[in-house]
This record gives C-alpha cells, structure tokens and sequence, in this order.
C-alpha cells in the first residue's frame, strides 16, 4: 500500500464516514483539491462537516500519522490549516500548535480492499473477494434505469426496430449485416403495437410477444428485439412487473461483465438479471462508486 492509493481512495470518496478510531461522524461536503503536484497538504480547500460545525481546510493523507513529523509538515506553515489527517495506521498523535489533529484511522478491511481496488484487472472486480448477491430490490432498479435509457439513446420506437433490423436509418452504426426479411410480417406487428400501447389493452404484450415468435427471427434477433426495443418503448406504458417477467423468460447475456460478476456469487439466470447487473457495472463499477453499491456498502461500511 502507497500514500498514492489511499489519496485516490479519499478523491473517489469511498471511504465511509467515520474512521476506525475516531468516534466522530464526519459529513464530507467537499472531498478538496487534489494537489498531486505542488508543496503542501494533498487536498486543499476541503469542506467537513463534524462536531456541529462546518469546517474548511485542508486534508493530509499518510500511511502511518508519525509520518506527519518524519515530512517534518510540523516545521512546515502550509500545513497549520490541515482539519483531518487520514491513516493507514494511526501510530502516533499529531499536535499543531499543541492542538490534537483530528485522525481518521482506515479500517483494516478497507485497506485490503483498496489493495485489490487499485489491482484490478479485466478479468475480475475489487469485491470479487466476498460472495454477496444483489438483492432482487436493487437489480429491479438497476434494469429499470437500463430499460429507461435504452428508450432515450435508441430514440423512436420504429427507429429502434429498424436499427435492430439493420434497415438505413440516422444511426451511424448498424449492429450486424443488414436483414430484411419478414418485412410485411414485421410492419403489421408494429402497427399492432403502437395501436395496442397506446389504448393500454391488457393483453397488447402477449399478443405481440406470441406474434414476433412466429416470425421467421432467430433467437437472438428476437431477445434483441424484445429487450432492447419493445420492452424500452413500453417500459412507462405497462406495469413494470409484467415487463420484468418477459426478460426473466430470456436467456441471459454471457459476456465479460457477467463473466466478472461470477466471482463475486451473482451468476445471472435470465436477462432480467444480466442487463441488470450490466447496469450496475456501467453506473457503479466503472465509476468507482462502491459506496453507492450495495455490495460496496456491506465491504468499507459495515
């Protein structure tokens, strides 16, 4: 572990609110400037809040604290506005201006998983080392937004198919080599869909489902077109239990970000779960917000 990594970890902010010794809640308002380059503290102009009061200073990070007086910062005016100290090892207690510098110790557990954090390779996650499951509550949530956010990139409902299709539309990128076929059959479900969202019958989504299985589509072509074009359109029209039980009638997607999940116990059964869990990796995992997942909640925050 390098002085480095623990700086990145508090920039990230994925450190929980209150350090292992401290028994002070600290409110991170503002995680500060990270100053990889000039002489002084390592975070600038950081906002705390603890103690009742809103606090702005600066932020300096050690693997040990006696390493305060070994960079001889006690000698040194550019630290004397330093309002928390973040450790790996809380060894010794730093005084500025016979005042107690408020210390964050970094669990053990957490320095661990900051280890692997920062050497993470493509063929695993920082979390893979505990087995937790996402709960049914968050991968609902997360397959919502994906659903959600198909029906905004892909754009109009007849231009989705078409894209699917691989008909000429305004996408600069087709998916696969364009396909043609079952073009009348195609037109007079989409005609059915729209009529039948739009008046809400109850039984719209069967029918058309049961119709596009009559069609001359491969399998792939239709979960393609049934997750990422019918269930997208009619994601704000149809109640979204119905929904989710049409993706966990399809086979799962098998591709690198489920194959990482694996290690970590969640093993998608159906693409309910595997678009789901691609959206946790896409919103969570790539954006180092593991105190937003609740895999990484239960690891730095117990």
């Amino acid at each position: 572990m390098v002085e480095r990594v623990l700086q990145w970890a508090w920039n990230q902010r994925i450190l929980p609110s209150k350090g292992n010794q401290s028994e002070r809640a600290i409110k991170i308002l503002y995680a500060g400037d990270w100053n990889q380059d000039a002489p002084g503290p390592d975070f600038q102009n950081a906002i705390l809040e603890f103690d009742g009061l809103t606090w702005h200073g600066s932020i300096e990070i050690h693997l040990k604290a006696s390493d305060w007086y070994r960079h001889k910062h006690h000698t040194d005016l550019n630290y004397n506005n330093v309002i928390l100290h973040v450790v790996a090892y809380n060894d010794k207690p730093v005084l500025i201006e016979g005042i107690p510098l408020i210390t964050y110790e970094i669990d053990p557990k957490i320095l661990a998983c900051l280890a692997l954090m920062k050497e993470q390779t493509s063929k695993s996650l920082p979390c893979s080392f505990i087995q937790q499951k996402f709960s049914y509550s968050i991968l609902k949530e997360h397959w919502i937004r994906r659903m959600h956010r198909k029906k905004i990139e892909n754009g109009l409902f007849i231009q989705t198919i078409h894209y699917l299709l691989g008909y000429s539309t305004t996408y600069t990128q087709i998916p696969w080599k364009s396909r043609q076929r079952a073009h009348h059959t195609f037109t007079k479900i989409l005609n059915k869909l729209h009529e039948e969202i739009h008046q809400k019958h109850p039984t719209a989504w069967m029918d058309i489902l049961q119709l596009l299985k009559t069609t001359s589509f491969t399998p792939f072509e239709y979960q393609q077109l049934v997750v990422n074009g019918l269930i997208p359109w009619a994601i704000d029209a149809l109640n979204s239990e119905e929904l989710i039980f049409i993706s966990q009638s399809l086979p799962t997607e098998n591709n690198r970000i489920t194959q990482k999940f694996r290690l970590t116990g969640n093993i998608p059964k159906n693409a309910f779960e595997s678009h789901a869990i691609m959206e946790i990796y896409r919103q969570l995992c790539m954006k180092s917000a593991c105190l937003t997942c609740e895999r990484g909640r239960k690891i730095v925050d117990p």
